[in-house]
């Protein structure tokens, strides 16, 4: 349905009210609530949060801390069960093991936000992507700091690895 204007001569000060006029609000109304509607939908889930770390030898040294920082520009929730691990090129032994840690706002102690972190096995290849990380600390607000940490990593020629953090607003 389209909106259809009001016209000046539709309310002018001393003409009745009739059943017309407020049909015609009526649906304007519906017509404005269908839209505002669709418009929430089309903007519901944004894009997840990406950590990542690039280059071969991230491996060299394990475990490893501060690999990838990032400050939360408001407040989100974060997914419970929407973090993956995304592995590019894989090794030729062994697991990568991620974890991402929060700090409040203002500073203090890191500590994960995984009740089970994400993780992929060398066998999985290359392009692998994991879906057993679980998000136990949701509620991130403006300023909190996360940071990349490798748990343990694969063996071998290993490129790069992305964590998705989906959340919502």
């Amino acid at each position: 349905m389209a909106f259809t204007p009001l016209t000046s001569a539709d309310i002018v000060a001393g003409k009745p009210v009739k059943q017309e006029l407020w049909t015609l609000t009526k649906d304007n109304f519906d017509d404005h609530e269908s839209r505002i509607v669709s418009l929430q939908a089309s903007v519901a889930t944004p894009p997840p949060l990406v950590l990542g770390v690039q280059g071969p030898g991230y491996n060299v040294t394990t475990p490893s801390t501060n690999l990838c920082v990032v400050r939360i520009p408001y407040n989100i929730t974060l997914s419970p069960t929407n973090a993956r691990l995304f592995i590019h090129t894989a090794g030729t032994s062994g697991t990568l093991e991620i974890d991402v840690q929060r700090s409040a706002a203002g500073g203090g102690a890191f500590s994960s936000i995984f009740s089970t972190r994400p993780s992929i096995g060398f066998a999985s290849g290359s392009y692998a992507i994991s879906t057993n990380g679980v998000v136990s600390y949701t509620g991130l607000v403006t300023g909190d700091i996360l940071r990349l940490d490798i748990v343990t990593a694969q063996a071998g020629d290993v490129d790069d690895f992305y964590v998705y953090l989906q959340y919502g607003v």
